[in-house]
């Protein structure tokens, strides 16, 4: 029932400790910052204002976040095309896009690994069995996995540190978090510069919003 919820019902939730609130903690980007990741490269600040510039063309951040997920996601042009404005070129944003994250590369090297295998594994080494494999395929299951590991970071920190906090449940890329008043101050200090992950070796930053 959880994954059905409509967000602005989440505040159902209570604390269950005295003037304890519910946090949601999102992961931001997590497909564009793996696909980057692939190749060594990690940006600190909003990626889709990174995109945004790297494009050369006039477009707005909200624009190149539906780009960025139409060249990750295998959309076509045609598809693009209809949230662009008159005059910009769908074909062109999409192949600049492609370049920046090195989707073509990716294909390549998921071709050749399918071929060779018979799976592709994703950034955790995770098989993933599929008869055509695309980079929709290994970027959404690679972003599942650093998920969970942005995740088991919070909850062993809040553990290590003995935090009042308790984990409601995690959906997607956000998990939510009862958290005592004492606590508040202390989950927003080990969030606040996000979580170095040991296996794709960038930082992911997390957003915290306050759901009651």
């Amino acid at each position: 029932n959880i994954l059905t919820l409509k967000k602005e019902d989440r505040k159902i939730f209570k604390s269950r400790f005295k003037k304890g609130k519910i946090l949601e903690i999102d992961i931001q980007s997590a497909e564009p910052r793996v696909a980057l990741a692939m190749f060594g490269k990690s940006i600190d600040g909003d990626i889709y204002r990174e995109v945004m510039a790297s494009t050369g063309e006039n477009i707005t951040r909200e624009l190149a976040k539906v780009a960025t997920l139409s060249a990750l996601y295998g959309a076509s042009q045609h598809g693009l095309k209809s949230f662009l404005p008159e005059g910009v070129d769908a074909l062109r944003i999409l192949d600049s896009v492609k370049e920046y994250f090195g989707v073509r590369h990716i294909e390549k090297m998921i071709k050749a690994q399918s071929e060779e295998l018979g799976y592709i594994t994703n950034t955790h080494g995770r098989k993933i069995f599929s008869p055509d494999p695309s980079v929709n395929h290994l970027i959404q299951s690679s972003a599942v996995d650093v998920s969970f590991d942005v995740f088991s970071k919070i909850i062993n920190t809040i553990e290590s540190k003995n935090i009042d906090a308790v984990p409601i449940y995690f959906i997607h890329d956000a998990i939510l978090l009862d958290v005592s008043e004492s606590g508040y101050s202390e989950v927003l200090e080990i969030c606040k510069s996000g979580f170095l992950l040991d296996t794709i070796k960038v930082r992911i930053p997390v957003r915290i919003k306050e759901i009651s």
